[in-house]
């Protein structure tokens, strides 16, 4: 049986076709694996850990010091407050100069007990006191305490007052 040459022909080119079609599937499919394969290589996975490592820590890590400074030197200054308050406080309720003035010695030496990392500083910590009357502790007048604290790391050297009044109704 001799097949019509017009089947033949029909039956090259459905042949034909279907080896395009596979070409162009195999084409399409080699294309998808490499466009996935590139895609992890310069996808934007990772690359937000990348962005923020870039230009969020060098911006954060002076930030985080300067706060740490920041607190450290606040805390500073109200140790020194709370030590010019004491120590006048301590001062004014002495019942004469030489006592207040070991009472005052001695809410120092408290306060470095209380403040390790200062206690090397104690040839430093200047307290100071100023009275508005003669003698000093006369009843009624202000007695000035003046803390003077040297540069410790970054905070800077600074001085701190507190006044107290001593009690009118103390008997000299």
């Amino acid at each position: 049986m001799k097949i019509p040459r017009h089947h033949l022909q029909h039956q090259l080119h459905l042949q034909h076709q279907l080896r395009l079609q596979h070409q162009l599937h195999l084409q399409h499919q080699l294309r998808l694996h490499f466009n996935r394969f590139l895609k992890r290589v310069r996808g934007d996975e990772g690359s937000a850990t990348v962005e923020y490592l870039l230009l969020a820590l060098p911006l954060f890590i002076p930030l985080a010091i300067f706060l740490v400074s920041i607190s450290t030197s606040s805390t500073l200054h109200a140790q020194a407050r709370n030590l010019a308050r004491q120590s006048v406080r301590a001062y004014v309720t002495g019942s004469n100069t030489d006592q207040s003035l070991l009472r005052a010695a001695q809410v120092k030496e408290t306060f470095l007990e209380e403040n390790p990392s200062l206690a090397s500083l104690s040839n430093y910590i200047a307290i100071s006191f100023t009275c508005s009357a003669d003698p000093c502790l006369t009843p009624g007048g202000m007695v000035s305490s003046r803390v003077e604290l040297p540069k410790i790391g970054s905070t800077p050297a600074f001085a701190v007052t507190a006044d107290e009044y001593v009690d009118q109704w103390i008997s000299q």
